[in-house]
């Protein structure tokens, strides 16, 4: 399930024992049905109270418990990320000429494609009056994966797998979670 040939899971950059979202899983056209299921076996192991081997990076969990990723939880997903956006929220950038604008550029199985971070980002130069929202939106981007941690974690809620859990039986830490953040 975990297996990161599948394409549903890669390993972070930290390591090769932290698993992370394969933010290229719709490369597989069933990858969501893939996900609502091991979001189904996540929930009966943890209602069951059984171990799972794997583990997952620290921005995931706060994802499935619809928490704000925060700048240091990039470190689990990419140090480089990390340290580069470190550098730009820490540092005067106006006279660096570092060029960058609110898009990204993605490599998705060798083609090279630009993701505007907001509307029209490609056009917009990163400056240090708005460099905080440009961290924010690359943080938002990153945790846009976060879609896929909600159909793992939808299993927690009274919605769609009942069948997991009745709304006794749930883990009381699932009540936690504001049912605005349904899917």
């Amino acid at each position: 399930m975990f297996n990161p040939f599948y394409c549903l899971f890669e390993y972070s950059a930290h390591d090769n024992y932290t698993l992370q979202i394969n933010p290229h899983s719709s490369i597989n056209p069933e990858h969501l049905n893939y996900f609502k299921f091991i979001g189904r076996v996540v929930g009966l192991a943890i209602f069951h109270r059984r171990f799972l081997d794997s583990f997952f990076i620290g921005a995931f969990y706060k994802m499935m418990l619809r928490k704000k990723v925060a700048l240091q939880d990039m470190e689990g997903v990419d140090a480089e990320i990390h340290k580069s956006l470190s550098y730009i929220i820490d540092n005067p950038i106006d006279d660096l000429g570092l060029d960058m604008t609110f898009s990204t550029d993605d490599n998705i199985f060798g083609e090279l494609k630009t993701i505007d971070l907001k509307e029209d980002g490609r056009n917009i130069e990163v400056t240090d009056a708005n460099k905080h929202e440009y961290v924010e939106q690359v943080l938002h981007m990153c945790s846009c994966l976060g879609f896929f941690a909600n159909l793992l974690s939808v299993s927690l809620h009274n919605g769609e797998f009942k069948d997991v859990w009745t709304n006794s039986s749930m883990p009381s830490w699932s009540a936690s979670m504001s049912s605005s953040h349904k899917i």
